[in-house]
């Protein structure tokens, strides 16, 4: 194929051989490397000088993923040309021209180039070149063609939200270490086909040089190399996409100008920020949550509802029944696809969450449920919330708004608290707890990296939950089900790795500290519905592992030589039940409370374990409890830091065979100053 294609940017610019590449089978390994106020406007934040070559290079779906993908990257003005050239391996005979924007805050563009007239299931090779610097030959692979009477051999997708960047130049960075690329290198080495992104993505924040950071870093994972496929980069945007001078312009250049955007109704007021695509078997649209045209950023007004009637249009429209009227038509064209089995969502907001930090989405409940119903929507992944929430099958009735009222007035009087979730739901016929549940299973997974906030009371319509894991959410889709998993690890110090930048090699994203949280499939009923089944019909890919949460506090963290400290362990959560013990210095001396030995540990380590005997709190937040005491060191040679923990935890069910697991969160430091030393305090 020969052809040569151009295209003007909007802003009045100008705008080897080798063998077929299969993504299917090649393990990659390690990535190469809640929401505050908005603090920086990208129109006037000091940044250095972007390279006249082309960087932060990522692909994205076309509208046509068996035919047609996108790629975008960023770069100085074109003044001698953007331009794509892309063939099979060892015959680049196609170039197209890249389309240019300008990116606020920055003398460089964002550019992004369609790769069209591709055959399924065929990887490419393709070279961006830009003022006379060519980027180094990377791959790409297009999707499978799909025909409903031979099925799908299966691919996979993963998913998670409120991701990142460390960047240190900037003061309203949210991450500072190397969580988002730990997540990264889990989502890697699963080899999913495609990566959602569900929102709150670099966290620039206001500071355009954080989303080049950011896209330099993922750069192997999100435009490939040239031995390995990249994996296209799905997205929609959260709230801090939306920053004040600029509102989401940084987004729609870098990331919303690259998505297979389809609404030929779309007016210029209401900036289209959804789309939808075919894959094999799967229809997947992602929606918008946030809107910004109509919000007073500069109070980090982020959650405007998007019914609100500032949102108007210019069709006399909300922004949300703009983005409504989209929703319906396009669930309507996958309803007529023959070849569409599975309805996938995502978006940022979610609808349901037990997390305090972001409530509910009530009046997308009301508006988005029903619609959902309508159309046997099967999944939503949301970001937004930092835990892992999954809901149990949920069709939105009047009874389940009502007891979310219930739950969560919104007007609680002054002195009133909402009724426990048991007493809330009295005389209501709540539809997910039925004999024969059927519904859109919802899933909010914020664990990209960034934080963790904390979980509220386990409401009624949720499944599992849990916090302190950062991970993806893995679907592996074929005919029978979407086999669904949380595949996460705990914080790098609580596996007593160096959180700080960049991701060291003692991570391996393959290795025991990565472990399956949750695991269930969906599959759908003899009339199409869909439903959750427990574990996978055919099996899990990757054993099941005991998944446990919790705490530890005591007195403080500076003792002198003989005092006493009171060490306080909780478990929060837990898939089986547990048998508890702490990892404690050996120069420390355990001296009483919830007790039942005490040994020495590995040689050389100059630890000693402490088997606890927990209790059942009265707190329905707390499963077990264990209060112990253990006194200092008294010498003065023993001034100096001591690392308690981390507390680990055995399963003695379903789990009892799975060893010691470490419980993320629960390592501490203690100082301790010796009889007689001097100017320490």
């Amino acid at each position: 194929m020969t052809r040569d294609t151009t295209a003007t940017d909007d802003a009045g610019e100008s705008g080897d051989d080798g063998s077929a590449l299969s993504r299917r089978g090649v393990l990659r390994g390690s990535a190469a490397l809640g929401a505050a106020p908005i603090i920086a406007s990208a129109a006037g934040a000091a940044e250095a000088g972007i390279g006249d070559g082309p960087q932060g290079i990522h692909v994205a779906c076309g509208q046509e993923p068996t035919s047609m993908m996108t790629v975008a990257f960023t770069g100085a003005p074109a003044a001698t040309g953007a331009t794509v050239r892309y063939g099979e391996p060892g015959d680049l005979d196609t170039t197209t021209s890249a389309t240019g924007r300008p990116v606020p805050g920055r003398d460089a563009m964002a550019y992004t180039a369609p790769l069209t007239g591709l055959a399924p299931d065929t990887a490419y090779a393709y070279e961006v070149e830009l003022n006379g610097t060519v980027s180094e030959r990377r791959a790409v692979r297009t999707a499978p063609s799909y025909d409903s009477d031979a099925g799908t051999d299966g691919f996979t997708i993963t998913q998670v939200g409120d991701h990142g960047a460390a960047d240190p130049d900037n003061p309203g960075q949210r991450p500072g270490d190397a969580h988002p690329r730990m997540v990264m290198a889990i989502a890697e080495a699963l080899d999913p086909d495609m990566q959602l992104l569900s929102g709150d993505i670099s966290y620039s924040n206001g500071k355009p040089s954080t989303w080049e950071l950011y896209f330099d870093v993922h750069e192997d994972y999100y435009g490939g190399t040239a031995d390995r496929p990249a994996t296209p980069f799905m997205t929609v945007p959260g709230n801090h996409e939306a920053e004040v001078g600029t509102g989401m312009v940084q987004y729609d250049r870098r990331l919303n100008d690259a998505m297979p955007i389809y609404d030929p109704d779309i007016d210029a007021v209401s900036k289209q920020r959804w789309w939808d695509i075919v894959y094999e078997n799967a229809f997947i649209m992602g929606l918008n949550t946030t809107a910004d045209a109509c919000g007073d950023l500069a109070r980090a007004e982020e959650f405007v509802p998007l019914y609100d009637p500032r949102c108007e249009t210019e069709q006399g429209l909300t922004y949300g029944a703009v983005q409504e009227r989209y929703m319906r038509s396009a669930l309507q064209r996958a309803e007529d696809d023959e070849d569409v089995k599975w309805k996938i969502v995502t978006f940022h907001g979610p609808l349901w969450t037990t997390s305090p930090d972001h409530e509910p989405r009530r009046d997308l409940q009301e508006r988005w449920g029903p619609i959902f119903d309508e159309y046997d929507v099967d999944l939503v992944l949301h970001g937004d919330n930092h835990v892992y929430e999954r809901t149990k099958p949920i069709r939105h009735t009047d009874d389940l708004l009502t007891y979310s009222e219930r739950r969560a007035p919104a007007r609680t009087p002054a002195g009133e608290s909402a009724p426990p979730p048991a007493e809330a739901a009295e005389g209501l016929e709540l539809p997910f707890d039925e004999e024969d549940p059927h519904g859109t299973t919802f899933i909010v997974n914020g664990t990209g990296g960034v934080s963790h906030y904390p979980l509220g009371v386990r409401e009624l319509y949720m499944d599992t939950t849990a916090a302190e894991f950062f991970g993806v959410t893995r679907l592996d889709i074929d005919e029978a089900s979407i086999d669904v998993q949380y595949v996460a690890a705990p914080p790098l110090a609580a596996q007593d790795l160096d959180e700080s930048t960049p991701l060291t090699d003692d991570f391996d994203p393959t290795g025991d500290a990565v472990r399956v949280v949750d695991e269930f499939s969906i599959v759908k009923d003899s009339r199409g519905r869909p439903t959750q089944v427990e574990g996978t019909p055919s099996g899990p890919t990757t054993p099941r592992q005991l998944a446990v949460t919790g705490r530890r506090t005591d007195d403080g963290r500076l003792f002198t030589a003989g005092s006493t400290n009171q060490m306080t362990v909780e478990v929060t959560e837990a898939n089986d039940t547990v048998e508890l013990r702490d990892r404690i210095p050996a120069a420390w001396t355990v001296v009483g409370g919830e007790v039942e030995r005490v040994e020495s540990g590995p040689e050389g380590t100059g630890t000693k374990y402490v088997y606890l005997d927990p209790s059942a709190p009265d707190d329905e937040a707390v499963r077990l409890r264990a209060d112990y005491f253990v006194e200092a060191p008294g010498d003065t040679d023993d001034t100096g830091e001591y690392t308690f923990g981390p507390v680990q935890a055995r399963g003695t069910e379903q789990y009892r065979d799975s060893g010691w697991t470490a419980v993320a969160g629960t390592t501490s430091t203690e100082r301790v100053v010796g009889v007689g030393t001097q100017g320490l305090f």
